[in-house]
């Protein structure tokens, strides 16, 4: 599993992507935070009702703030993509993770992401 760096809030983290597809086979990713001290698990992606596209997530900007979208795009993890939803609490964008960098960060997740995909009929 590859590990990333990340500042946030005055503090080094290394990050680890772990993706976890969600109930209908769409990509879903959790990031683990290890300070050195503690480790501590968040969802980067948001589920919402219907399929995605393969390899393309709503970010959850809510919980992680419009700068996580600069992390993704500066450590070359994901890129923009056309679309987005809105709530009550807040705006969703969708970015698209290349296959090369799932397959870095969680080989054996992505695995089991693709699976789904297939099994489902999606791939």
């Amino acid at each position: 599993m590859k590990m990333f760096e990340m500042v946030k809030d005055g503090r080094l983290f290394h990050v680890a992507l772990k993706i976890i597809p969600d109930s209908e086979d769409n990509l879903s990713i959790r990031l683990s935070f290890d300070d050195g001290e503690n480790v501590r698990t968040e969802l980067l992606t948001i589920s919402f009702p219907g399929k995605r596209i393969k390899n393309h997530a709503y970010i959850d900007t809510n919980r992680h703030g419009w700068e996580i979208t600069k992390w993704l795009i500066d450590n070359n993890l994901a890129e923009p993509a056309l679309g987005y939803l809105a709530d009550e609490k807040g705006i969703y964008p969708v970015y698209r993770f290349p296959a090369s960098m799932l397959r870095k960060a969680d080989p054996a997740g992505y695995a089991v992401y693709l699976a789904g995909l297939k099994k489902s009929g999606k791939v």
